[in-house]
């Protein structure tokens, strides 16, 4: 197959020689567009991944050449350099391969065969927010920015060749390479600390530079009045992160200004192997299919983590964490089987069955030498934790659907599926500090189910309805067979007994289409959810908490005018979690219910006001308030903000081979100053220009 291969190229290249006399080239540029952002840039960046100032570029180009010997090759890109935002694809096909038999490098083959050659490439910039969170009781530190610069570069590369032979197994090779590097954002948030009281609202950030390698073979043909494929995959990633957590404080004392440094480097070998089957039975009523999957991770790291005073000392402050060369070493395996039986019983009922089995093992050890003696670290290590951790996983899951279309204009249906689950744990840590010793091995027995019942109808033309309702449970039960118990100088190392959630969801949505110019649609989705959870060793003492939420959603596409097009949306989302703590009489603890409630308005318009000039317009205003103010007891997270999108443009077709557009944007973001920080108004001009030749 790989001399197959060398020939496939030998013919692209060969034709690639020649000159064809199709030829259609489309560039998009984006010559101008320049943002004036007033406010907070950082935000206005991570919201719209946009960069303020001057940006542009080519947005799209493409080409599409027929080539000698039934040889095509199509490419397409993009390139916006001042936000890192490119890519590119080049596609090489010929056609053809064999064609009339006789003699030479292909006479063998029959029917309809080609080769090809992919080429992709891409790559764009998002950016973070360095805030971290907000604290209105606090003075000059209700809020803090970090001053590293937060933006990673994302990207990929691949490159796929392949044969497709009518008579012939079809074989792909495919590499890619992806990376990211840059800074991001986390939700590690760092104490920050005025007088007495403490709050994690500070910013963390993380420097990652990240690349992973894929080289996979895939195959695919008939054998047996089967359609199989298989694939084998390997692929390594390869990290190093450096995270910073840095403490803010105006107490003045040297331990509420500690930063701690963590470095990571993980590393990952992961082989995959996929072989599957499928088949039509007794003249397309019946399909069976079944797959296989084999998946072994091999993965490494090595961590470090330094804490530094403000100055960049190197201090043991209480309870410190200055790991050196932590080792961790896990292997995790997996074989997985996946059947698929598809009948059609009759013109009016069709059963999908389904049945999943997989079985995990994991196991893994680790080191964690900590040099944390004396008032500052000296480079003796005086303390090495010992884990070992060992995992053995065995899951059934099955699910079976009915369908009836024996009524007009009208499609019913129910779903089931189910999982068990039997998951066996031990880990045991060993420390000359008692404290950080760990123990426990626990077999925990985990059943889920979902039920759903639904339907599809449109009694008339103009009518269309739809509506399910679903149930959904888990069921976790935890067979502790040993754990550490508590001490005077360790916590015991199981807690949770069981668990238990119940959903419940019911979903309907009516669309009118009473004619061509006025469609409106209204869909009304309820979930409730509940959750149970009990401990050791009172499994009477049971915790209730739950989480409902009423989303309401209307569409609107209205065209009074052949030339004018309206659409508009509307959607709320009214959403509460209640919690243990919301019925406690304990005032230090007692925390009101979380509100997730958000309102959004979206409206788009185009109209025609010459045959060669079109005019369009887009309108979308979110609205938030969900501030609940307990500072007293934790840290309100309440969104509560008024966001609005605006933009407007004129599509000018000069000539049957060029448009220009220019646009203008406002964007504009408001928190409330009691639960955020941060607002901005930003302005965007924008020119496109399109060209066509060919």
């Amino acid at each position: 197959m790989a001399v197959g291969l060398l020939l496939g190229f030998s013919c692209l290249l060969h034709a690639a020689e020649g000159s064809g006399a199709d030829e259609t080239l489309s560039v998009i540029a984006e010559p101008v567009r320049y943002s004036f952002v007033k406010g907070d840039v950082e935000k206005f960046r991570a919201h719209h991944w946009i960069k303020d100032g001057y940006a542009g570029g080519i947005q799209e180009a493409s080409l599409d050449k027929n080539l000698p010997w039934d040889t095509t090759l199509s490419m397409e890109g993009h390139g916006l350099i001042d936000e890192n935002d490119a890519g590119g694809k080049l596609s090489l096909k010929r056609e053809g391969i064999g064609r009339g038999g006789g003699k030479g490098l292909w006479g063998f083959l029959e029917g309809e065969n080609w080769v090809f050659l992919n080429m992709d490439y891409s790559e764009f910039r998002r950016y973070y927010d360095g805030t971290g969170g907000f604290y209105r009781r606090f003075g000059s530190l209700a809020f803090n920015e970090t001053d590293k610069e937060l933006a990673l570069n994302i990207g990929k590369f691949s490159i796929e060749t392949g044969v497709v032979l009518e008579n012939l197994p079809d074989v792909t090779l495919r590499y890619e390479r992806e990376f990211k590097d840059g800074a991001k954002s986390r939700l590690t948030w760092t104490d920050v600390k005025e007088g007495s009281v403490t709050r994690k609202i500070g910013p963390a950030w993380q420097d990652i530079e990240e690349t992973v390698d894929v080289f996979e073979v895939k195959a695919k043909g008939k054998a047996a009045g089967f359609d199989w494929n298989g694939e084998q995959r390997w692929e390594f990633v390869r990290t190093d992160a450096l995270r910073e957590e840095k403490s803010l404080a105006t107490t003045g004392v040297a331990a509420d200004t500690k930063i701690r440094r963590q470095h990571q480097e993980p590393e990952s070998d992961l082989i995959t192997t996929i072989l599957g089957a499928k088949r039509w039975f007794f003249k397309d009523k019946v399909y069976f299919g079944s797959d296989y999957r084999f998946s072994q991770i091999d993965s490494r790291e090595v961590e470090s983590i330094f804490e530094t005073d403000a100055n960049g000392v190197p201090t043991n402050f209480s309870n410190p964490k200055q790991i050196r060369d932590a080792h961790a070493d896990n292997d995790y395996t997996t074989h997985t089987w996946v059947q698929s039986l598809k009948a059609i019983l009759h013109p009016f009922w069709s059963l999908h069955t389904k049945f999943k089995a997989e079985t995990i093992k994991r196991d893994g050890t680790s080191t964690y030498p900590a040099d944390n003696g004396g008032g500052a670290p000296d480079g003796t290590i005086d303390q090495i934790d010992v884990s070992e951790i060992d995992n053995k996983v065995v899951r059934w899951g099955e699910g079976v659907s009915l369908r009836f279309s024996g009524l007009p204009r009208t499609a019913l249906y129910t779903e089931f599926e189910g999982e068990q689950v039997r998951n066996w744990l031990s880990e045991d840590r060993q420390s000359k500090v008692a404290g950080e010793v760990f123990s426990r091995e626990v077999i925990a027995h985990m059943f889920r189910w979902t039920g759903t019942v639904g339907g599809r109808t449109s009694p008339w033309d103009f009518l269309a309805l739809s509506a399910h309702a679903r149930r959904h449970e888990d069921d976790i039960r935890y067979n502790n067979l040993r754990h550490t118990p508590q001490t005077a100088s360790g916590a015991k190392s199981v807690f949770v007994d069981g668990q238990k959630i119940d959903t419940g969801e019911i979903a309907a949505r009516i669309e009118l289409r009473p004619c061509r110019w006025f469609r409106p649609a209204f869909r009304y989705q309820f979930q409730n959810r509940d959750y149970l959870a009990w401990g050791i060793p009172d499994d009477a003492n049971r915790q209730e908490s739950a989480a409902t939420a009423h989303i309401y959603s209307f569409d609107l596409a209205l065209q009074p005018l052949d030339d004018w097009l309206l659409t508009a949306a509307f959607s709320l989302q009214d959403i509460a979690t209640k919690t243990p703590a919301r019925f406690s009489s304990n005032s230090a603890v007692a925390a009101p219910t979380f509100n997730a409630d958000v309102y959004s308005w979206l409206f788009g318009t185009e109209y025609a006001w010459r045959p060669e000039v079109i005019l369009t317009g887009f309108f979308q205003y979110s609205r938030a308030a969900n501030f609940n103010d307990f500072s007293d007891v934790g840290l309100p997270l309440g969104v509560d903000y008024k966001q609005m999108d605006l933009t407007a443009g004129c599509r000018w077709k000069v000539n049957k081979d060029m448009e220009l557009e220019p646009k203008y944007s406002l964007y504009q973001y408001y928190a409330n100053p009691d639960a955020e920080y941060g607002n901005y108004n930003a302005h965007l001009f924008w020119l496109e220009m399109k060209v066509r030749w060919g």
